[in-house]
C-alpha cells in the first residue's frame, strides 16, 4: 500500500467567512474532509447544497480554498474572475 502524506488545507479569509455563513462549522468540516480525501474528485461534491466551491490542488499536498458561492447567485465565475483568484494564490506562498 502506498503512503499518502496528509494534505494541508489553506483558506482565503473571504472563503472561510463565506463558507461558515453558508455551511456552518460542521458542514465546512465535511467539505474539507471530502476534498482532502479526493482532491481530484471532480465537479460534484456530495451534499453540496447548490454551492460552487473553487479550490486549487497543488502537487505538494496543499489544497487552497479560494471561493464559495450559491449557484442561485451565479452559475460560474468568468475567466477574469478565475484569473484573479489564481493570482491570489501568491498570498499563500512563503
Amino acid at each position: 500500500m502506498a503512503y499518502n502524506p496528509p494534505m494541508k488545507l489553506m483558506e482565503s479569509r473571504a472563503f472561510h467567512e463565506r463558507a461558515v455563513d453558508l455551511l456552518g462549522d460542521l458542514e465546512l468540516w465535511k467539505l474539507q474532509e471530502h476534498v482532502t480525501l479526493q482532491p481530484e474528485a471532480g465537479k460534484r461534491i456530495p451534499g453540496g447544497k447548490g454551492l460552487r466551491v473553487i479550490y486549487y490542488y497543488r502537487v505538494k499536498q496543499v489544497i487552497y480554498f479560494m471561493a464559495i458561492y450559491p449557484k442561485s447567485e451565479r452559475e460560474d465565475l468568468s475567466a477574469v474572475e478565475l484569473k484573479v483568484l489564481a493570482g491570489e494564490l501568491e498570498d499563500f506562498e512563503p
